[in-house]
């Protein structure tokens, strides 16, 4: 679906204001100064800094929106830089972005320098660290978060580069630790359209394991006789027994979305609801836009911590499948996020718990990273069931520590708890 030229949405890759779901980063220097003015492209500072080989996607900024037309700008490198995606600006938006990336095999710090018409960015660049795990070449866990709370059976994403310097990691063969010692194999191994990576995906029987903390790490099999192994930082989740008198269940269909609570210019036109026999019930919402919004009323009837989960499937662009934000009541800032795993039908947790009063509350699982590039390279979600547990217990803030974002691909913001309610 083309983007609405009046709808305020996200770039062509991630989000602005949720800068560590863009899949990489922007780099922290283009985000806090003004930029210049003029009839042409200008970045939003005059240098930045990049550390190998973890790719960045870099904003600039344009004069005036083209109201039907989506535009695409020369580009010019010199230096230890590449470009991964052309800078583009979408239709009706003055903010584009360009991807690029240190050249893989930089050994020590260099300089390059990037111009996108007549603007022109001074890029300061740094080697990779020296801890393989922290490195590109590192599988990373993209679903679920650290920290989140599952149950039933659900989906694990972990991803790794293509790199060209690393033929060995494109024949690796993905398999995922669990604590205490057991390992689980992929039910799925892919590239994602237009990926520079290759993703496995994971189904967790969480029935397997007793309630309690568990230690996710992935690893990738490599060399002669797969003999070798380059192993990922680990994701610490929770698994947890659901009761029922604390779930609650809801085909995304119904009771129909359609009923939206939101005033009409927040919503941007009726909800898509889609008959399919293979979804949980016979139907689904298919969000092919960041707009309309669907919205769940639901009475929360007791204070606690909240975990959601969703039954969901997308399609990929850019390499990044669909990111959801759980937003209560604020449609303006998720509470949460989290990725969907899969092209199929599969259960997804998103985010963290949350911290929830009592109340009537109106849940919005928001489509946070629409992206399209024609008619066949669209990033679409479409959701199927909602499920939202109160936890018999708080989650450990030790597990909600920023202590093992991924490196290659980093996951959804992961904020300190207090960030995670609406607590006072």
């Amino acid at each position: 679906m083309r983007p609405n030229p009046a709808i305020p949405r996200p770039g062509l890759f991630a989000l602005i204001a949720l800068p560590v779901l863009l899949g990489c980063f922007v780099a922290p220097a283009l985000a806090q100064a003004e930029p210049r003015t003029g009839q042409g492209p200008a970045f939003f500072a005059p240098s930045t800094t990049l550390h190998g080989p973890q790719s960045a996607i870099l904003p600039f900024q344009v004069p005036h929106a083209h109201a039907t037309r989506d535009r695409n700008f020369r580009v010019r490198v010199s230096g230890p830089l590449q470009v991964l995606s052309p800078p583009e600006v979408l239709a009706g938006h003055t903010t584009g972005f360009i991807r690029v990336r240190p050249r893989p095999g930089l050994n020590k710090p260099a300089q390059a320098s990037l111009r996108v018409e007549d603007a022109t960015l001074l890029v300061h660049l740094q080697p990779a660290p020296a801890d393989p795990a922290s490195s590109d070449a590192a599988p990373a866990i993209r679903t679920p978060v650290q920290g989140a709370a599952v149950w039933g059976k659900v989906a694990i994403a972990v991803e790794w580069p293509l790199d060209p310097d690393q033929p060995h990691l494109r024949t690796a063969d993905p398999i995922l630790r669990l604590q205490p010692g057991t390992t689980l194999q992929p039910h799925h191994v892919g590239i994602l359209q237009d990926a520079p990576y290759r993703q496995a995906v994971f189904l967790l029987d969480t029935k397997r394991f007793s309630p309690g903390i568990l230690r996710l790490t992935p690893v990738l099999t490599h060399g002669q006789g797969q003999a070798q192994r380059t192993t990922g930082k680990p994701v610490t989740i929770r698994v947890v027994r659901p009761d029922k008198s604390r779930l609650v269940q809801r085909e995304a269909e119904t009771p129909d979305p359609r009923d939206n609570p939101l005033p009409n210019p927040l919503r941007q036109g009726p909800i898509n609801i889609t008959d399919d026999p293979s979804a949980s019930g016979g139907a689904f919402v298919a969000q092919n836009g960041a707009r309309p919004i669907q919205t769940h009323p639901l009475e929360i009837e007791s204070p606690g911590w909240y975990q959601l989960i969703v039954r969901a499937r997308g399609t990929p662009h850019a390499g990044a499948l669909p990111a959801i934000g759980f937003r209560v009541d604020d449609i303006r800032r998720p509470l949460t996020q989290g990725w969907i795993a899969h092209t199929q039908w599969h259960r997804a947790a998103i985010g963290r718990p949350v911290y929830l009063k009592p109340s009537h509350r109106t849940l919005i699982p928001k489509f946070e990273n629409d992206s399209n590039y024609g008619k066949n390279n669209d990033r679409n979600l479409y959701l199927d069931r909602i499920e939202l547990l109160r936890l018999e217990a708080p989650p450990d803030t030790n597990l909600l520590s920023d202590s093992h974002p991924p490196a290659h691909r980093p996951t959804p913001a992961q904020p300190h708890p207090r960030r995670h309610s609406d607590r006072p």
